[in-house]
């Protein structure tokens, strides 16, 4: 399970997303889903087109700050 996949999704798309079950059906992994185009995301009919914009602007490198500011505490 790729951590930094889920820890960006989350900051995507917000810990209450009620889409995150209907996603991971769709796509198999928080991974498989950012490794989708915009296209495949529009095509599922699973996000909104705000929440497809959030998806874009996403990065892997917050998620690594994220997950490094963990260490430390």
């Amino acid at each position: 399970m790729a951590v930094e996949h889920w820890i960006r999704y989350q900051l995507s798309l917000g810990a209450g997303c009620r889409k995150t079950g209907e996603a991971i059906a769709y796509f198999g992994t928080a991974e498989n889903l950012f490794n989708s185009s915009e296209y495949e995301w529009k095509l599922s009919g699973i996000f909104t087109p705000q929440q497809i914009a959030k998806l874009k602007k996403s990065s892997l490198s917050d998620a690594y700050e994220v997950m490094e500011n963990c260490k430390k505490v």
